[in-house]
């Protein structure tokens, strides 16, 4: 094996795009879940964390889940 040559860089990669809204930390969301009768449901949570590819929900029956942006279906609340 001739050591010369540099091992080769891994490619740059860009980062997931955030919801259109922005950041959702401090945000109250509802999720959406697959409901046991094969339907989907709205939970509702507020955003105590994030990071480029997923955000942290703290909901309110008290689960705290990580969720990635990928593919993550919600609702912003808007409280008036």
């Amino acid at each position: 094996m001739d050591d010369s040559d540099p091992a080769p860089k891994p490619s740059p990669r860009g980062r997931p795009a955030k919801p259109s809204s922005g950041s959702l930390l401090g945000k109250r969301i509802e999720v959406m879940w697959d409901a046991e009768d094969g339907g989907k449901e709205y939970y509702a949570g507020k955003v105590t964390n994030e990071d480029a590819t997923r955000v942290k929900v703290a909901y309110d029956d008290g689960e705290k889940k990580w969720h990635p942006l990928d593919g993550l279906i919600y609702k912003e609340v808007i409280i008036v």
